[in-house]
């Protein structure tokens, strides 16, 4: 059965940064589908009526957005959203108890369990989002999966889901923040500067043999992380990539 649109309502909005913000959705018509982490949804803005809402081209207004949420928080979804362009501002605009549709979960970016032992995340501002549903995931599951996240903002209040992430770490799972505009955060005692090549062979305690690199995040950032593995020697098959339109 092909997949359509369905109705969901905001049932709760969260301030994450100050331009971010966490939309839970629950779907007004049965049970919430399953997905796995790191997986989207295909978000479209309407009107009382249910028609498509349109942007200034008279485009509809249709994005998609990865899930932030875990499999195991039943009954809604969470899409957590940078405001960024004329979709969002329309979507910041909405309260709690509006309606809006979406179509999903799609995405294959997802960790093979079987083959991906050995996970490395690559993250930069909200590209962050399908990485913490699969942290929140496989802390929760106990899975005996090595996670690694490297994440790189601006500053340390651009961080997205920051508290979260800190909760997950431990075990087989470890979290580096890092910052590029380091001088506008005072007392921060992190890592500072662009994830690169050294960064990334300090978490993985230069052993890189057999790791998967997942990367999500900004255009110039994805191209530049595929050009650091590559000097690397990591393999093309071990590289996955989220590209946003």
């Amino acid at each position: 059965m092909p997949l359509k649109f369905e109705k969901y309502k905001i049932e709760k909005i969260i301030s994450e940064t100050e331009d971010t913000k966490t939309f839970v959705l629950v779907p007004l018509n049965g049970a919430r589908p399953s997905f796995v982490p790191g997986q989207f949804l295909t978000v479209r803005l309407v009107d009382k009526n249910g028609a498509s809402l349109k942007d200034e081209s008279g485009k509809p207004l249709v994005r998609s957005y990865s899930i932030s949420s875990s499999p195991f928080e039943e009954g809604y979804f969470c899409i957590t959203i940078k405001s960024v362009g004329s979709f969002t501002k329309r979507m910041f605009a909405l309260k709690e108890g509006d309606i809006v549709e979406a179509m999903g979960p799609l995405g294959n970016f997802c960790i093979d369990e079987e083959k991906m032992k050995d996970v490395v995340m690559l993250a930069g501002g909200s590209g962050v989002t399908p990485f913490v549903s699969m942290l929140s995931y496989y802390a929760r599951k106990k899975s005996n999966l090595n996670l690694t996240l490297l994440y790189s903002c601006k500053t340390e209040k651009d961080f997205v889901l920051y508290s979260r992430l800190k909760s997950v770490c431990g075990g087989n799972t470890c979290v580096f923040f890092t910052l590029t505009r380091p001088e506008n955060t005072s007392g921060w005692n992190g890592k500072t500067g662009r994830i690169d090549a050294t960064k990334i062979k300090e978490a993985c305690e230069g052993k890189l043999e057999g790791k998967y690199f997942f990367i999500c995040g900004p255009k110039e950032m994805i191209i530049n992380m595929q050009q650091v593995l590559q000097s690397l020697n990591i393999d093309s098959g071990h590289i996955v990539v989220e590209k946003w339109s």
